[in-house]
């Protein structure tokens, strides 16, 4: 079978498998389960590497779940405007955090066996090593705010599942996702037909994310 053939299957039963009502019986984060630090964000995220690995899509999904934002977390960051005009649009990208983007990590680590985390504070970074999107995160924010990229990689191999915009909220790593992509300028916002991922890359530091979640991922 091709290898898009088996993934495009394999995704699809794990999304129905791993879908929201997994969430029901699985309990939720509590606050300060992870903490502010970038070590932290680490922790979380090798967590959820371990769990994809294991394909406890159940506990997976619970972690990812917990990086979507609400609309008055996002109004702390970008201000109550612009939060009112983009939150359907964060909506629309956050929307696999609830779900898909659990079975779409659990078959990218399938096919390339991805095995650590990277992270990155992005804010203090030169220009020039900040992508597009963190540049325009960086001048959005109502007030200077520490945040971070991750990558999903494989020990000495160039390719990645990247993860941009963590933030720490209310005892929580929440994610803004690609949303930077489109703070700048305010154009009306146009529907988005696949807010999946594309196939893991190399990814170039300052390039555009390289994002792998069905929608994530920000980061």
């Amino acid at each position: 079978m091709k290898s898009w053939m088996w993934k495009f299957a394999l995704i699809a039963a794990l999304a129905t498998e791993g879908g929201c009502l997994k969430l029901l019986s699985e309990p939720e984060l509590e606050p300060g389960t992870y903490g502010p630090s970038e070590p932290e964000l680490q922790r979380l995220w090798k967590d959820v590497l371990e769990a994809a690995k294991r394909d406890d899509r159940q506990r997976l999904t619970v972690m990812m779940a917990s990086m979507r934002m609400s609309p008055d977390e996002l109004a702390m960051l970008i201000g109550e405007d612009k939060a009112r005009r983009f939150w359907p649009r964060y909506e629309l990208l956050a929307r696999p955090l609830m779900g898909p983007a659990a079975a779409e990590l659990v078959a990218s680590i399938y096919e390339h066996h991805y095995d650590d985390v990277e992270v990155t504070r992005a804010d203090v970074l030169p220009p020039e090593s900040q992508s597009e999107s963190e540049r325009v995160v960086k001048r959005t924010l109502v007030k200077p705010t520490p945040f971070y990229r991750v990558r999903v990689v494989r020990k000495g191999q160039p390719y990645a599942i990247r993860y941009d915009f963590f933030v720490y909220q209310h005892g929580f790593w929440r994610t803004g996702r690609e949303l930077g992509k489109f703070l700048e300028p305010l154009a009306p916002l146009q529907p988005v037909a696949n807010p999946s991922l594309p196939a893991a890359r190399p990814d170039a530091g300052a390039a555009p994310a390289a994002q792998q979640s069905p929608a994530i991922g920000g980061g």
